[in-house]
């Protein structure tokens, strides 16, 4: 019930904050890369595989911003056990955080914080 209500109020923030503001902007991509697994027994099954990671962000206040983000593709098939039966892994997940961004002439760095959930 806790991780729902948080869930409800991060939404909640990234939604109804920013139409209060004059300015605000959305930003937002994909992400793709490699999965590693490290532990050896599952990797040895399973080995690694991609994932893809869109994301969305809101600049609220002067670089003040909240995103969310969702990690999927990786899911792979095997053979497991003596008598090499069909096995599956997916691992997905979704992120909520908070960061702020520090513009410069040419480059803008950033602290982000934030929780995720994997599955």
């Amino acid at each position: 019930m806790k991780k729902t209500n948080l869930i409800i109020g991060l939404i909640l923030i990234l939604v109804l904050l920013p139409l209060k503001q004059n300015a605000m902007s959305i930003t937002g991509g994909v992400f793709y890369g490699l999965r590693s697994i490290n532990n050896s027994d599952i990797k040895d099954v399973y080995g690694n595989g991609n994932v893809y990671i869109p994301h969305l962000s809101i600049v609220v206040w002067k670089g003040l911003f909240f995103g969310a983000s969702y990690e999927g593709g990786y899911s792979r098939t095997g053979k497991i056990g003596i008598y090499d039966e069909d096995a599956s892994l997916d691992i997905t997940g979704i992120e909520f955080y908070i960061g702020y961004e520090f513009k410069t002439k040419y480059v803008t760095p950033y602290i982000k914080v934030g929780g995720a959930s994997f599955s």
